[in-house]
């Protein structure tokens, strides 16, 4: 028996064909790599770590301690996409996500979440920080609570913030940009579009000053609740404006992408 396979018999927590249960005592970090798994990701108040692979009944799926609250989900070599893969742990559990083309979608876990992919959307609701980086491909962040970086090539990009001190670092080549929430004191929002269409929206109770500069775009002020600061023209235009006493701070930079807040 190869030294590989001994080593992950004595780290499995859990096995079983299309599905595997594992006992904590807690909050985990959990890992997990695909390639074309759909990935669907739950909280509960339950001390387990459930995960089934309903579109494969027979596929060896396993639970690996690796190393204090830390666990890995195995599905093994994928030459075939197992399609859903549906997963159920504590809540405040962090996340380690990678997927080449499958979406990923988590739910209610409130802990930290990271995702890297190549294509393939991605739907975070009710986290702490969140950390996502994709080549092409739709994102969503629901109810966010803590910093948010999220760096794209292309797809949309829309996010819901609960925090008026949120840290936000947002990058695209072409994918639109939408966010609704408040920002205030404490709150510091980097955006940078080259193509694409960046729309504010913000939340009482906001209060921030907007830095926009951009090579050919346009700032447009729908809800006429802006108050002009200062503006100019060079290789940039570029324009500073105000939202109540401007306590946080917007800065956006496109090249050819409106700005427009609502």
């Amino acid at each position: 028996m190869s030294l590989f396979l001994i080593a992950a018999l004595t780290n499995a927590l859990a096995s079983g064909q299309g599905s595997a249960v594992a006992s904590v005592a807690g909050p985990v970090s959990l890992r997990l790599r695909t390639v074309a798994a759909r990935v669907e990701i739950t909280a509960s108040d339950a001390p387990a770590v459930r995960v089934a692979l309903p579109d494969s009944p027979g596929r060896l799926v396993r639970i690996l301690f690796a190393g204090a609250d830390r666990i890995d989900v195995d599905l093994g070599v994928e030459p075939k996409s197992p399609g859903r893969v549906r997963i159920e742990l504590p809540r405040k559990s962090r996340l380690d996500l990678g997927s080449a083309q499958g979406a990923i979608s988590a739910s209610g876990v409130d802990g930290d979440v990271r995702v890297r992919t190549s294509s393939g959307d991605v739907s975070v609701e009710g986290a702490a920080a969140v950390d996502v980086e994709t080549i092409d491909g739709r994102v969503r962040i629901g109810a966010a609570q803590g910093p948010l970086r999220i760096h794209t090539v292309s797809g949309a990009i829309a996010i819901s913030s609960k925090n008026p001190a949120l840290q936000l670092d947002v990058e695209t080549a072409s994918g639109q940009i939408e966010w609704e929430g408040a920002c205030a004191r404490g709150c510091r929002a980097d955006v940078e579009s080259v193509s694409g269409a960046v729309r504010l929206k913000p939340a009482l109770p906001s209060s921030f000053e907007l830095h926009f500069a951009t090579h050919s775009g346009a700032l447009r002020d729908e809800g006429r609740a802006l108050a002009p600061v200062e503006g100019g023209r060079g290789k940039h235009s570029w324009r500073r404006a105000r939202l109540g006493s401007g306590e946080g701070v917007v800065e956006c930079e496109t090249f050819s992408g409106d700005l427009v807040v609502r």
